[in-house]
């Protein structure tokens, strides 16, 4: 810091980002930035030795506060880039992604050869109407753009903090990713907050965000994941799953939608279903996308699985990644 206010690059983003704009504080203090705890900040003053015979008076404080006490590197804009799921890799991971992607090349493949008929079907089925769309990244599609990560980041805000802790949070949460469009922002976190579903989620005793899994699919596969919202209840053998989705279409019809996210659907489910869950609830909230039946709430899509389906998802998710090895 410097008497004349002026900072590098690096030194204007950290201010701009964890106090709005204003300069940083003259004294030490907690910074709530969003986190799962508070910043600790602390303001040191830095002057030169004073020798017994000068007087503190005559200090050249001019010189103490501008000179550089850090040396700041100049550093160049960061471009993401776009992360695009390819075929299974040797290392035995797969997520629901890698494996939509492998059933819709599958689906569009015209080889002959007899791969476990019943399985290759169904995995063709999973596949079949959007199936690259929820496969643009190795984790959620959403979470792949700016503004999709910057809504998940509020949405777990709200479920570890409380409601008002995500809405206070929106305009460092956008400054950070780099969201222009903070209007969007709100009214898809506001949508989210006052929907139903989100009313039922926070009513369980438990509501973790962002919860991930490795489940093994037999052999060198393992299924692995993250589940934006998973509500459970000690001593209850019912879950209930909640995955928030960004942008879309209103045309899309309910039927449409249902065969875009089965297969993620199917994946979660039978990752839960396998920690010893009886009953499994999952429902997909479109945040941008209003429902048709009732304009105050957010197009939602909704599954339901029961321990009864565990070895028919097993047999068909373990289909669809073998067909990602052979």
């Amino acid at each position: 810091v410097t008497a004349s206010n002026h900072y590098e690059p690096i030194q204007d983003d950290i201010r701009v980002a964890l106090f709005k704009g204003d300069d940083f504080p003259l004294e030490d203090q907690e910074v709530d930035y969003g986190g799962s705890e508070a910043l600790r900040f602390q303001a040191l003053w830095a002057k030169p030795s004073i020798s017994d015979d000068q007087d503190e008076s005559d200090e050249d404080v001019s010189t103490c506060d501008e000179r550089e006490l850090i040396s700041y590197p100049k550093l160049r804009p960061l471009k993401r880039a776009r992360e695009v799921a390819l075929p299974r890799t040797p290392s035995g991971l797969c997520s629901y992604s890698s494996l939509a992607a492998v059933s819709s090349l599958a689906k569009d493949s015209q080889d002959e050869e007899p791969i476990e008929g019943k399985v290759r079907q169904k995995a063709l089925d999973a596949g079949e109407d959007g199936a690259l769309d929820s496969a643009i990244s190795a984790g959620d599609a959403d979470k792949a753009t700016d503004f999709g990560s910057a809504l998940h980041r509020l949405c777990q805000l709200a479920a570890l903090k409380g409601k008002e802790a995500a809405r206070l949070a929106l305009d460092r949460m956008a400054l950070s990713y780099g969201v222009e469009d903070k209007n969007r922002l709100a009214k898809a976190l506001q949508r989210w907050l006052e929907s139903n579903v989100c009313g039922e989620a926070f009513q369980w005793p438990l509501h973790e965000p962002e919860v991930p899994f490795c489940q093994h699919l037999g052999g060198d596969g393992y299924l692995e994941g993250e589940i934006d919202l998973l509500c459970t209840a000690p001593g209850v053998k019912r879950a209930f799953i909640v995955d928030y989705k960004t942008g879309g279409h209103s045309d899309e019809d309910e039927e449409t939608m249902l065969r875009k996210h089965r297969l993620q659907s199917q994946c979660y489910a039978y990752a839960v279903l396998c920690q010893g869950y009886e009953e499994v609830r999952l429902a997909f909230v479109r945040v941008e996308q209003i429902d048709p039946q009732n304009p105050d709430q957010p197009q939602v899509i909704t599954y339901d699985y029961t321990m009864d389906q565990l070895d028919e998802l097993g047999e068909l998710i373990q289909g669809i990644y073998k067909l990602s090895i052979t």
